[in-house]
């Protein structure tokens, strides 16, 4: 719950970011993104500060991405709820090659029961942030990414002007943003404050919001560590950790300076990783191989791989499993199926080289 003080409207948000598995860069940009921007105004201490919020999102959305380049809807007030959050992506239409983007500004909280972290909507419904991240993923997205400003203590659940259009929308793509919404893999959930509260003001808005905004418009160079020429979402979300913290070292000590009481001590971003059983498998022959594949209790996939490619297979892992799974194969032309044990691994977004890969060759005569 975001807490409030008089004096110029101080905000507190809670758990905003959760991400998954390190997020590996693909060659290939994603054609578009898909953003549904949630501002929970309803709750009216958060109003003001949350308007701002979308204020600076909507800028950096024009700021970085070209316009026919990603699709903006922003669900505020009554429309900030959970069935028309869910309604959305049911019926979103995501083409192969496409991607998404969840935004959240409003209260939030850890229920107390299950450690599980939640959307405190004014709707009195509360909203799972693992319902969000399985409807995203129910679309098959080659991207999911999710970000929240709101808190995340522990707890029970339970209309300004328009925004103003850029004068001057991006022409191309701001080469960080490309990095961590058109190249990155996987899925990325990411929220504001670890176990506490997150903090705002009526005059600027959200302090993870800033922090996150003014790190994807830094340069490559200042937030690619490994030099590779891109930036991961391993590599930008420890700065994203910095920023937010020392924003919020700087910020109490003008609030207390002002005479506002700021009981908070800390704000540092957490990122909610995933466990994967991932398997790769390699054509190492001079002809298509064709396979079926299936982990325990899934349907037969079908799968066809050119001469020298490779697919990787992974399954999320609920934690609750007593070891790895292994990955039923069959292969064409050969008799039995395959057990193949799987690799063990845990991060944001998608894997990179997979721990277990298998090549297959061409039989020795």
């Amino acid at each position: 719950m975001r807490q409030f003080s008089s004096t110029i409207g101080l905000l507190v948000l809670g758990g905003l970011l959760a991400a998954p598995g390190a997020l590996s860069a693909a060659g290939t940009e994603l054609t578009k993104l898909h953003i549904l921007m949630v501002f929970d105004t309803n709750a009216k201490e958060l109003a003001n500060s949350l308007y701002l919020d979308e204020q600076r999102l909507v800028e950096l959305w024009e700021d970085t991405i070209p316009g026919d380049r990603y699709q903006l809807t922003v669900l505020r007030g009554k429309d900030a709820n959970k069935a028309s959050i869910l309604r959305y992506y049911r019926g979103l239409q995501v083409a192969r090659g496409e991607g998404l983007v969840y935004y959240y500004g409003g209260h939030g909280a850890t229920d107390k029961r299950t450690g599980e972290h939640f959307f405190e909507l004014s709707t009195r419904t509360p909203l799972y942030r693992r319902e969000v991240v399985q409807a995203m993923e129910a679309k098959k997205a080659d991207l999911v990414v999710v970000l929240s400003d709101c808190c995340s203590t522990p707890k029970l659940p339970r209309g300004k002007e328009g925004i103003k259009k850029r004068s001057l929308p991006a022409q191309s793509l701001h080469p960080t943003v490309r990095s961590l919404l058109f190249t990155a893999r996987g899925t990325v959930d990411v929220t504001a404050a670890t176990d506490n509260a997150s903090w705002g003001d009526n005059q600027d808005g959200g302090l993870f919001t800033r922090s996150l905004s003014a790190g994807m418009q830094k340069p490559p160079s200042e937030l690619d560590a490994d030099r590779d020429g891109t930036v991961s979402w391993e590599e930008f979300f420890p700065r994203l950790q910095k920023d937010t913290k020392k924003l919020f070292d700087e910020w109490r000590k003008k609030m207390i300076a002002r005479g506002e009481d700021i009981d908070g001590r800390n704000q540092v971003p957490h990122a909610f990783r995933r466990r994967l059983a991932v398997i790769g498998i390699e054509n190492a022959t001079a002809r298509p191989l064709e396979y079926q594949v299936r982990w325990p209790g899934e349907e037969w996939t079908e799968v066809s791989l050119k001469p020298g490619e490779r697919q990787v297979h992974r399954l999320v892992l609920s934690g609750r499993e007593q070891g790895l799974p292994k990955l039923e194969a069959k292969f064409r032309g050969v008799k039995n199926p395959k057990q193949l044990p799987a690799g063990d691994w845990t991060g944001l977004g998608e894997p990179g080289e997979p721990e277990k890969t298998y090549r297959i060759r061409p039989r020795q005569k």
